[in-house]
């Protein structure tokens, strides 16, 4: 790809932080800044350019894992909570009919 595209890849990735998230503060700089995001220098090869765009996928894909984890999180406490509320429910139901295990499979 020739280096404009790359760059016009890279930008476009940045411009959508609904999928891609922004960095919080105290955030270390992207592996893309590092390498100096707003390229002022020499044009750059094709080989430096692949590279450049590389890095930058690799923090995009970096990003969408923090939010999938954040997210993931959330399902997970979420799931406990409702295991809990049923289990409570099951028990508070099992407890009436007199089972003292609340098994109802306890006929052997």
């Amino acid at each position: 790809k020739e280096a404009w595209q790359l760059e016009a890849l890279a930008a476009a990735a940045d411009a959508e932080p609904e999928r891609t998230g922004t960095q919080g503060p105290g955030s270390r700089p992207s592996s893309a800044h590092q390498l100096g995001a707003h390229h002022a220098g020499p044009p750059l090869g094709p080989l430096e350019g692949e590279l450049l765009w590389t890095v930058r996928q690799m923090d995009v894909h970096r990003k969408q894992i923090q939010i999938h984890q954040e997210q993931l999180s959330i399902l997970e406490r979420r799931h406990a909570e409702l295991l809990v509320a049923v289990s409570s429910r099951t028990h508070s139901l099992n407890a009436g009919r007199g089972s003292p295990t609340g098994s109802s499979m306890s006929n052997t």
